[in-house]
Parts: structure tokens; C-alpha cells; sequence
């Protein structure tokens, strides 16, 4: 199956024969978020969607239609920031034999026709080489790329997993080529970052759908000039300590003509950052509702808030705080869609990076073309359409 295979969706269709779809996600930071969106889809043309994920996860799976199927209570987080300052909680989570064993239930008691993963969780995927049931793998970063660059960066989940693989009576999986390797034993690899930045990073076989919206736009009339959010500020949804980096952002953007919005996303408490008066704070932003009318987005670089400000044609601002963000910055760089931030950048230095994003047109032309190119995958329209395919051939 290959994307050139692949027709656009007629939006507003539903199926006279719906199919069920198992989703398996952990919600850390952009992982989930564009497979909600997808799973939204498939729910809006009649398909039964369920869930495993961990107990936290219910409240919003549920909200969204989903049917939900928790994982183990040792997958919850009640203070929300254990995983994110304890990255070997993640590791034990996505590779250990708990997952595994989840997943093999899973498959077999909702009768899935067809399951879909997050490419980090690999036990999950191991645990779906035992099933019949065809197997889509979601890439939702820059992982080829990072593996082209990295070659061992992801060696410790590779080792995690091969000792759940064991158990499982499965082969191991090599160093370098193993996470790979174990997505394309699936029935399709799709991949969401814009294809401009993954061509010739990755193999034939991995079909480049693009970023997926994980929201619904509510419309709203745009506010009238110079009370409109013209400055959106939004960190990432997991805790990476962007304290002091968001009330610098803030800070910097309170001195420029506009209104600005400053988004928690989920992550922090409000107490625990000063912002300034003149400055509108949020706990979570509907991007989808939002950026249609804002100027700049300034950001962590995360894949998902990217994604959203590309598909809006918006002008951004990168400032990483690790993972794939630097890459994500340079991409946006090197587009001309926006600037990277240096690590521990002042509220002055940011200041003037803003003015300039925002006072050179060259910024809002190359956003738009962007848009425009995305515009073209349809949001989403490709993958719904692969995963339909896989379901009709599995009954």
C-alpha cells in the first residue's frame, strides 16, 4: 500500500459496514494527541473506536466517544509529572512485559479488526507480532531522522524490549536497526511530520500522511484589530521545568503592540509562574480555534503544536527544551517559517526575535506555503483511508 494508492476522503460519508479500531497510546506530551484526532475520525464516519491507555487517560477517551480499556494502575500519574522527570518510568512503561501482556488482552477482547500504536511502544508492538489482527505503527516525530544522526540513540529501549520479547518467545531485536526493524513488521508505518522534512530519511514501505489536528475548530468571529490574540505562547504538555523560559517568553511579549495569550497547556500550575498583567493566561488552548487568527506562535518546538501552527499558515518561534525540538527548529529555520531561540535567551534577545518575526512579511509568505502544502494531505484523509482499506481486508 503506498500513499499514491490512496484517494482523499469525501468528508461528511459514513459506512454501511463500521469496523472496530483498538488504539494504543500513552498521553506524554505529543504522543496521543494526533491519535485522538485520527481516532475522532474514524468515529465521525461511524467506526467504533477502543482505547488502552493508562487510567488517567479515561476521562478525555471517553469524552471523545472512545471506549476505554485501562492499562494496569501502575501506568497512572496522580501528581502528572513522575514520567517527565523520571525517563526510566518511561522506559519500564513502553517496553516491559505489563504492556505486553495488556495488549495481548486487548486484541483479543475487542475484537479489533485493526490496532494502532504509538511507534514508542514497543512492548505493545512486540505483543502484536503473536496476533492476527494487522497492526498500524503511528510515527509521530522525526525518528529516521534522528536515527540517521543518532544511530544509537535508541539502544536502551531496544535492550528494555528484548527481555519482554523473550518472554514473549519472540526473536531479539538488534541494536541501531531494532525500532525499524519492529515497525515495519506491521501492516503499514505512518509517518506525520511534514514530508518535506522526511524525504529520503525513510524506507520505501513508510507512507508520509502528515500531521493529524487532535482537536475540533469551534468557529468564533475574530476579534476586532489590536484586541485580537495576536501573540500565542504555548509550552510543552508535559513537564520539562519551562517555568522560568515561559514568564521570560510572557515577559518579552507584554512589551510588543497586541494582545498575547499564554497557554499552561495542561502541564504546570498556575501558581507556579508569574505572569504579567497585560498578559491573558490559559490553562489549555483549542489550536484549531485560536490560530486562525493569531500573528506569531511561539513554542517549544514540540510536534504537534508545530504541526498545528504549519497547517494555519502561522509564523512561529522555536525555543527547545530537548527531545526532537532542536531538529524540529532547525526545519522550521531552514523553511523560513520562523527562528530558533538560544538556550537561556533573555527577555531583550527575545523581544527583538519577535519584532523581527513579526515585522518581515518573508516569515508570513513561507508559513502560508506551508499551509498550503498540508493543506493538500487533507489532515488526516490518508491515514483514515489506509486504516478503512486494512479493516474491509482483515473481515
Amino acid at each position: 500500500m503506498s500513499a499514491a494508492s490512496v484517494d482523499p476522503l469525501r468528508k461528511g460519508t459514513t459506512l454501511a459496514v463500521p469496523s472496530t479500531y483498538l488504539f494504543v497510546g500513552l498521553d506524554y506530551g505529543g504522543t496521543w494527541k494526533p491519535m485522538l484526532g485520527l481516532a475522532r475520525k474514524l468515529l465521525d464516519r461511524g467506526h467504533r473506536v477502543e482505547v488502552l491507555g493508562a487510567p488517567f487517560m479515561r476521562e478525555r477517551a471517553e469524552a471523545g466517544g472512545c471506549v476505554f480499556r485501562s492499562l494496569p494502575a501502575t501506568f497512572d500519574d496522580p501528581d502528572g509529572w513522575a514520567v517527565e522527570d523520571d525517563w526510566s518510568i518511561y522506559d519500564r512503561r513502553i517496553s516491559g512485559i505489563e504492556i505486553a501482556e495488556a495488549t495481548t488482552a486487548a486484541l483479543v477482547e475487542s475484537e479489533a479488526d485493526v490496532a494502532v500504536f504509538d511507534c514508542l511502544l514497543v512492548g505493545a508492538l512486540s505483543a502484536a507480532e503473536r496476533s492476527s489482527v494487522p497492526a498500524v505503527v503511528i510515527v509521530h516525530m522525526l525518528a529516521y531522522e534522528m536515527l540517521e544522526q543518532e544511530p544509537h540513540g535508541f539502544d536502551d529501549w531496544v535492550e528494555l524490549v528484548n527481555e519482554t520479547r523473550a518472554v514473549l518467545g519472540l526473536d531479539a531485536l538488534a541494536p541501531v536497526t531494532g525500532l525499524p526493524d519492529l515497525w515495519s513488521r506491521s501492516a503499514a508505518v505512518l509517518s506525520l511530520p511534514p514530508p518535506a522534512w522526511t524525504a529520503g530519511r525513510m524506507p520505501a514501505e513508510v507512507i508520509p500522511v502528515g500531521p493529524i489536528a487532535n482537536e475540533q475548530r469551534v468557529d468564533t468571529a475574530p476579534a476586532p484589530d489590536g484586541e485580537r490574540p495576536r501573540i500565542v505562547i504555548s509550552l510543552s504538555s508535559s513537564y520539562m521545568h519551562q517555568e522560568s523560559l515561559l514568564q521570560r517568553l510572557a515577559e518579552a511579549a507584554s512589551g510588543l503592540p497586541g494582545s498575547v495569550i499564554v497557554s499552561l497547556a495542561g502541564a504546570i500550575a498556575r501558581d507556579a509562574v508569574r505572569m504579567p498583567d497585560t498578559v491573558e493566561v490559559v490553562d489549555w488552548l483549542n489550536f484549531e480555534t485560536v490560530l486562525p487568527y493569531t500573528d506569531l506562535l511561539v513554542t517549544h518546538g514540540g510536534q504537534a503544536t508545530v504541526s498545528a501552527g504549519m497547517r494555519h499558515g502561522v509564523p512561529m518561534i522555536i525555543s527547545p527544551l530537548g527531545r526532537d525540538q532542536d531538529r524540529v527548529g532547525r526545519h522550521i529555520e531552514a523553511e523560513g517559517i520562523g527562528l530558533v531561540l538560544e538556550e537561556g535567551a533573555d527577555v531583550e534577545t527575545i523581544r527583538l526575535t519577535m519584532g523581527r518575526v513579526l515585522g518581515d512579511r518573508g516569515f508570513l509568505a513561507a508559513s502560508q506555503r506551508a499551509a498550503a502544502a498540508l493543506e493538500a494531505l487533507d489532515d488526516g484523509a490518508i491515514a483514515v483511508k489506509i486504516l478503512e482499506e486494512l479493516a474491509a481486508l482483515r473481515r
